[in-house]
């Protein structure tokens, strides 16, 4: 075959077929004939139609000449190659998946200790904060019950603090 203009029959390239087939109609026709495949054009159109369900062996038994044993070698490469494409992005994006949650539960959990430290520490600064009063409020009490002239198991006894702790004052 040469690749010529089928008006002027100019030689486009000498070293290179340009054949157009639409795929379907080819099986079709292939399939009314019955017959076997003769040339090459015809050899490859087989090979685009048929390569993808059939087996490699399959198929070079059909089309036995060097030209389709290298199609079916860069063929099996490019599904291997696709494979294993396809392998690395899932875990890729696997591993996207997963810092998103990590970086999501880490900030809403860092949110989370936040509000319960600060409730927390309400509650404790609230309860301390009480307890301090009430103790400056009885030393207060029992520093005017001294004055008074009160004796300091008396007052421990009415303030509830400790007899040391009164002697202290």
């Amino acid at each position: 075959f040469l690749c010529q203009d089928g008006q002027t029959g100019q030689v486009l390239h000498r070293d290179q077929c340009i054949v157009t087939m639409e795929l379907p109609v080819w099986s079709k026709w292939l399939k009314e004939q019955k017959s076997g495949i003769m040339e090459l054009s015809g050899q490859w159109l087989y090979f685009l139609t048929n390569a993808e369900g059939l087996d490699e062996h399959q198929l070079l038994e059909t089309l036995d000449s060097p030209e389709f044993k290298e199609a079916v070698e860069i063929m099996a490469g490019y599904t291997t190659e696709q494979k294993r494409r396809h392998a690395y992005d899932m875990r890729e994006n696997y591993q996207r998946i997963l810092a998103s949650f990590k970086r999501t539960g880490y900030d809403e959990g860092k949110a989370e200790g936040k509000a319960e430290g600060k409730a927390e520490g309400k509650a404790e600064g609230k309860a301390e904060g009480k307890a301090e009063g009430k103790a400056e409020g009885k030393a207060e009490i029992a520093l005017r019950m001294k004055a008074q002239g009160f004796s300091a198991g008396q007052i421990a006894d009415i303030t509830g603090m400790d007899q040391d702790a009164v002697d202290r004052l």
